[in-house]
């Protein structure tokens, strides 16, 4: 298993569409077209990106910690991104919002 240490930051710079963030000792720089946001996600130690065109951001982006794409969703049927979030016990979030009232 691969010695995971904590990134100093994580740079998100939305007008340029590009991210940056520091790890092993090297700045990783990546551009991502339709930049929204994007966290370290910090259990796991990916990166999460929203991405799209519009409002709301239309995809969800999972990169490795090298900037890697591990995968690319869309919204559940009837739902739209939000925002990305650090929840303390299961670590990276995605917020998801329907814009009719769901019955749970």
């Amino acid at each position: 298993m691969k010695s995971r240490t904590k990134s100093q930051r994580l740079v998100v710079d939305k007008k340029n569409e590009s991210i940056s963030w520091f790890r092993f000792g090297q700045t990783k720089n990546i551009t991502i077209p339709g930049l929204d946001q994007a966290i370290i996600e910090p259990k796991k130690w990916n990166i999460l990106v929203l991405t799209g065109s519009g409002e709301p951001p239309n995809s969800l982006m999972i990169l490795d910690d090298e900037g890697r794409m591990l995968r690319e969703l869309s919204p559940p049927d009837g739902f739209q991104f939000y925002y990305l979030s650090n929840h303390p016990e299961i670590g990276g979030a995605v917020v998801w919002q329907a814009p009719d009232t769901v019955d749970a």
